[in-house]
């Protein structure tokens, strides 16, 4: 098999990634900051490489026989991006760009990077949203996406690199960090399971979002690296409206009553958009996906690995 590249492996979509590019029998070079998570750090053919992106790039013999990246280290999400849109110009953007041009030099094939479904819009004027709708983020984070999808779309036209560009919307799953801030469906777990409120930014009924499973964004990952198209973007989303007190009505009845829910309402962000559903038209005739965990599994089976697994790790760390 192949081998192939994964800046950000050890996050919460490239753990899942990397996990299924090894069972696939794929070479994987991981490149992270973190080490290696536990369920990662045994698998067969993985090599890890910790550090800054652009230092690791300078070895050349890094990307040497690598066939295919998926580009997923980002080091900011819309509120830090937001207060720091210098910093996110410096690590995200121009690392992007160093990238291709590394891979274009190198030969090779392929990048695969997940733009943003949830901020390259900014406010809509329907729903759902295709991937033609016009982009005018409101947030540092959209508009340092958007723009690295340029650059990776210019590369293609003068290197002829491939690529697929995913867009998803709100995807959720085991392994995402319930102390983070983002991530509504994890956030809201850790937060019940701990004791302390819950957070919710403007109206939780008009705040609408088409969440998802992280094992169907991994295999639209897949789908889309082997597909014969030599440059391709797709949204990629659960398909179907959820508020935010929808998600969290549906969390409780999962969590049981014995949990304490304490919710405090802030007003609404500036950089936050309100409703977003995306069309995933494109991806269902072209790659023929389609999501297939439904809501109430999918939570179901992230709210056992956050208090099974998550919790006890955080009462050892006390």
């Amino acid at each position: 098999m192949s081998t192939v590249l994964v800046t950000g492996g050890c996050g919460f979509i490239g753990g899942h990634l990397v996990n299924h590019l090894s069972k696939l029998g794929h070479n994987v070079l991981v490149f992270d900051r973190q080490p290696p998570p536990p369920w990662l750090s045994d698998l067969p053919r993985i090599r890890f490489e910790r550090g800054d992106l652009l230092k690791l790039l300078a070895k050349d013999e890094l990307l040497e026989g690598v066939d295919a990246i998926y580009h997923l280290a980002w080091a900011h999400i819309p509120e830090s991006a937001t207060q720091h849109p210098v910093n996110d110009i410096q690590t995200n953007l121009i690392t992007t760009v160093r990238l291709l041009q590394a891979a274009s030099e190198r030969g090779v094939r392929r990048i695969l990077f997940p733009s943003t479904g949830g901020a390259i819009y900014g406010l809509v004027t329907r729903l759902p949203v295709s991937e033609d709708h016009p982009k005018e983020p409101i947030s540092a984070y959209g508009v340092t996406k958007l723009a690295a999808e340029k650059y990776i779309e210019l590369y293609h036209r003068l290197h002829g690199l491939e690529y697929a560009i995913l867009r998803p919307s709100a995807p959720y799953g085991p392994w995402q960090d319930p102390l983070g801030r983002q991530g509504a469906v994890a956030v809201f777990m850790g937060r019940i399971l701990t004791g302390r409120p819950i957070t919710i930014w403007g109206d939780g009924d008009a705040i609408i979002r088409d969440f998802f499973h992280i094992s169907d964004l991994v295999r639209a990952f897949l789908l889309a690296a082997h597909h014969p198209a030599e440059t391709a973007i797709y949204n990629i989303g659960g398909g179907q409206p959820i508020s935010l007190n929808q998600l969290l009505a549906e969390i409780m009845r999962i969590a049981g009553p014995q949990h304490k829910v304490i919710i405090h309402h802030r007003p609404p962000r500036p950089f936050d958009v309100p409703r977003l559903v995306l069309d995933i038209t494109r991806a269902r005739e072209t790659l023929g996906w389609t999501p297939q965990t439904r809501l109430s599994e999918g939570l179901a089976s992230t709210w056992a690995w956050c208090r099974d697994v998550w919790l006890p790790r955080v009462r050892e760390r006390g």
